[in-house]
């Protein structure tokens, strides 16, 4: 366990880990520019066989679940970049956003910004009877600070969930 998830172990009041397959580095964050905010969805197949692989791993978990994105990003980028991502596996879709349409993106937000961001996820009422005692496996691009998917491991967590971890592309 790495020591930003021991820190956040220590002040939480649940398990959680991330387990990450790359390192975020100058490149992934040229890649990242290049395929979340210039929109070149193509770029999906650089990592989708290799990372759907590596979530494969993670065969104990009873669903998959990638992170939303809210509608505002949807509607400025056409995708989501996580989605893309998973290749061809399923996506649980019981987990979803709600942020002000005026918030700034987490990408724009420096550390202490997002570590202060509220929790914008939420379940489905129709959704909870699919999470309650189900171990999930959270899907996200990057692992910044942690904070976004600490948030949607809450929502799940409070709604039922038995155990909650995630996979990032990288950190």
């Amino acid at each position: 366990m790495c020591k930003d998830c021991q820190k956040w172990q220590a002040n939480g009041s649940y398990y959680y880990i991330n387990h990450a397959l790359y390192q975020y580095d100058e490149a992934m964050k040229a890649y990242m520019h290049a395929y979340k905010f210039q929109g070149d969805y193509q770029l999906r197949h650089v990592f989708d066989t290799k990372f759907s692989q590596f979530i494969k791993k993670f065969a104990v978990f009873d669903l998959i679940v990638a992170l939303p994105i809210g509608k505002t990003t949807w509607t400025t980028r056409g995708f989501n970049q996580v989605l893309g991502l998973m290749g061809d596996l399923s996506n649980n879709e019981v987990l979803y956003m709600k942020r002000d349409r005026d918030e700034k993106r987490q990408s724009q937000k420096k550390r202490n910004e997002r570590l202060q961001t509220g929790n914008h996820f939420y379940v489905d009422v129709e959704c909870r009877q699919q999470i309650e005692n189900k171990k999930i496996l959270l899907i996200d691009d990057v692992y910044t600070t942690g904070r976004t998917l600490r948030h949607a491991a809450e929502t799940l967590y409070r709604q039922g969930s038995d155990r909650v971890e995630s996979v990032t592309l990288c950190r």
